[in-house]
């Protein structure tokens, strides 16, 4: 997949159900980390880190974490 087939992507599930800003927040992390590590599977995030950047808290970020790219 490209990044432009995840922005489409994201974009066709957004307008199905919009997202909260925190979801939104950190789909574009969690597809700037996977190019960050250069699409090696499984991406790793440490939680404390990525909440740290998104100012977000653990709990917050702890759950929206499964979510599938």
């Amino acid at each position: 997949m490209s990044i432009f087939d995840f922005l489409n992507r994201f974009w066709q599930e957004c307008f199905k159900e919009p997202f909260s800003v925190s979801e939104v927040a950190l789909y574009f992390y969690l597809v700037n980390e996977a190019n960050r590590q250069r699409w090696e599977m499984p991406i790793r995030c440490n939680t404390q880190t990525m909440s740290l950047h998104l100012k977000t808290s653990r709990q917050t970020s702890q759950p929206l974490s499964c979510l599938s790219l």
